[in-house]
């Protein structure tokens, strides 16, 4: 566990060992949720799904390249979906969800959910106290050079009040604050994922290269630039088509309004961006038993730390 925070990144390393919980042991049902169905044209796959509970969001990340939620492919939350929409999305609450479907496949989706995590507690008490976030979203696919390929378009939008950044250079200078100091409503994200297959044998039986880029306002998302490529999939071994492959470069930068009332403290200077190098291969011992191993090679934020080299090691069993 202290792996997660001991290479001073920001992104953890292990995404699933945060999930509910980052410290101790903890007890969490992350999802519980009911779904109904309503066929338009079901020849077509065509539908419009309502669903309603409690939602592991990073579970519902499904991609054919990356994805996984820490347990199936990259370990590192960068690798994963961007952090840029950590100020709207928590990882577990409540929410409804409104999908239509075509072709079998998501095309507009629509999510109210409460902005505050609650992975270790129900959260139906106090359900949007502190507001309510609005994520839309739209896939567009399409093919290029006869290979699958698809769009993403997405956004997040929360109610909930948060304090400026501009505001921590009273709280570091002594004396009474210059100008009173006051949550400001609202945060936002938006983000585009492409993927591209280059080697496809079926539906969702091959490989290919990704893309993802997110930015989010300076005012108060810690995260506001976000951006990743790589390469991912299965099958990369012709006589091994289950086996899965993940190859991954991600840069994330933190606000300019937050480096520029951190470079105040002691920091050994101002933050910079992070970089993330991520690899593994994830061997099918059986179709219930899986090894992977997984580097990273990490360029923490800080510019007092110093780059690091994570190996690991992952056994999945699937019941």
């Amino acid at each position: 566990m202290p792996l997660v925070t001991s290479t001073g990144t920001i992104s953890p390393v292990n995404t699933a060992a945060i999930i509910p919980g980052s410290d101790g042991t903890v007890f969490a049902l992350t999802a519980v949720n009911i779904t109904r169905l309503f066929p338009i044209d079901l020849q077509k796959g065509e539908l419009v799904a309502l669903s309603f509970g409690r939602y592991n969001l990073v579970d519902l990340i499904d991609e054919d390249f990356f994805g996984g939620g820490g347990t199936e492919r990259f370990l590192n939350l960068a690798q994963i979906g961007p952090l840029t929409v950590l100020r709207q999305v928590p990882l577990v609450t409540n929410a409804v969800n409104l999908a239509y479907i075509r072709e079998g496949e998501p095309f507009i989706t629509f999510s109210l959910m409460d902005p505050n995590d609650h992975s270790t507690d129900p959260g139906l008490s106090d359900l949007f106290a502190d507001g309510v976030t609005f994520a839309p979203g739209i896939n567009l696919p399409a093919k290029y050079f006869g290979k699958t390929a698809k769009h993403s378009f997405g956004g997040a939008i929360t109610t909930k009040a948060y304090t400026p950044f501009d505001a921590i250079h009273q709280a570091i200078i002594p004396g009474p604050p210059l100008n009173p100091v006051e949550p400001q409503r609202g945060s936002w994200s938006v983000n585009y994922t492409f993927r591209q297959y280059m080697v496809e044998r079926a539906p969702r039986d091959g490989w290919g290269f990704f893309g993802q880029f997110s930015v989010a306002d300076q005012g108060t998302s810690p995260v506001t630039t976000f951006f990743d490529v790589g390469l991912g999939g299965n099958g990369l071994i012709p006589s091994r088509r289950r086996d899965e492959f993940g190859l991954s470069y991600a840069y994330t930068d933190l606000s300019d309004e937050l480096k520029n009332n951190l470079a105040l403290l002691p920091l050994g200077g101002r933050l910079q961006v992070e970089r993330q190098v991520e690899m593994f291969y994830n061997l099918y011992l059986t179709p219930w038993l899986q090894l992977t191993g997984d580097l990273q090679i990490l360029r923490p934020n800080r510019p007092a730390a110093e780059t690091a080299v994570v190996p690991a090691v992952r056994l999945r069993a699937v019941f």
